[in-house]
């Protein structure tokens, strides 16, 4: 449940019509008990309040409720993207940057030649890394991914599929974690920016 502060006294007072968020809540209340979702949380907020949150179904075999963690995936990729833009921008990251120069041990089974450009087009070469050795087809095994260390550890049994920049193909969870651990890296010793 989020912060007592962040929660709006009524729907109105943020200018979220409330007879249409009990429709959107009804709506997914459909959408669970028809079977076309097995259980979500559904929040609505405007200028920085939530006007509204509600839970429904179940999830992992249990009941969905406000406490309930789902991972988010797909959703969290356009901040990750926003963060490494921002960083090109400042100049503390390039596109030509090769990611082993940057995640030592990446460059092991050919990755040496993959760049952040490649990362960021998907076109990098390791969609579904036949090395993944912890996770199998399924890159979300909190072990493998949780720290830094075992990120990286990770990263370097993954094995190209074609030549990186030679082809496109979406690499739905590989290229992700990636970018990700070069944003914390830079971001981390980063220097701070003049102010402006």
């Amino acid at each position: 449940m989020p912060l007592s502060r962040l929660i709006a006294p009524s729907a109105a007072s943020v200018g979220v019509d409330a007879a249409a968020l009990a429709a959107l809540f009804a709506r997914v209340g459909r959408e669970v008990s028809e079977g076309r979702v097995e259980g979500c949380q559904v929040a609505v907020a405007r200028h920085g309040r939530l006007a509204g949150c509600a839970s429904f179904g179940r999830g992992g075999g249990r009941p969905v409720t406000d406490e309930t963690l789902f991972a988010c995936f797909s959703s969290t990729k356009a901040t990750g993207a926003v963060a490494a833009w921002q960083l090109i921008e400042q100049g503390l990251l390039s596109l030509d940057e090769k990611v082993a120069d940057i995640i030592p041990g990446f460059g092991s089974h050919g990755k040496d030649r993959v760049t952040v450009k490649h990362l960021v087009t998907f076109t990098a070469g390791f969609p579904d890394p036949a090395g993944n050795r912890v996770g199998g087809d399924n890159l979300i095994v909190p072990a493998a991914f949780s720290t830094s260390a075992a990120r990286c550890a990770e990263f370097e049994t993954w094995e190209l599929a074609w030549e990186p920049g030679s082809r496109w193909e979406y690499h739905a969870d590989s290229a992700h974690w990636v970018l990700m651990e070069i944003v914390e890296r830079r971001t981390v010793r980063a220097p701070p920016l003049p102010a402006r």
